[in-house]
């Protein structure tokens, strides 16, 4: 068995960053997408602040509004602060599931690049000196 050197450890950690940018295009595509029913029902200021919706409607920020409504949607019981509980039944079936797989996926890349880098940090606190990148 191979040592798990810092070669190694290098590659896995691209790796779970480059999975990041292998769901962009997911969240671009669930972006446009999006049922017109949840915008016109839940993209307002009862359940959005206006700074919100000034900031995620119609800018380069706009697939983070598709990313809070696909949490919803998958997971409607984390929409019960803003009164999105019934955000699923407005979306068809096939668009509740991919909503799960995406956002299931964002955030195991998410914890997954958070836990690395606090590895590596915790390595080079206790031993001193950080990860070698070679061979």
């Amino acid at each position: 068995m191979e040592q798990f050197n810092g070669f190694n450890f290098f590659l896995l950690y691209m790796g779970v960053l480059c999975s990041s940018f292998v769901i962009l295009p997911f969240v671009i595509l669930m972006h446009f997408l999006m049922p017109n029913a949840v915008l016109e029902r839940y993209w307002k200021p009862p359940h959005m602040r206006n700074a919100e919706l000034a900031l995620f409607t119609d800018t380069i920020y706009a697939p983070m509004r598709t990313i809070m409504l696909m949490w919803v949607i998958a997971f409607p019981r984390f929409g019960k602060k803003r009164g999105i509980t019934d955000a699923n039944r407005l979306v068809p079936a096939w668009y509740r599931i991919a909503s799960g797989i995406v956002t299931i996926s964002i955030l195991t890349a998410a914890v997954g690049s958070l836990l690395l880098t606090a590895g590596v940090f915790a390595y080079g606190y206790i031993v001193g000196n950080p990860v070698p990148l070679t061979r």
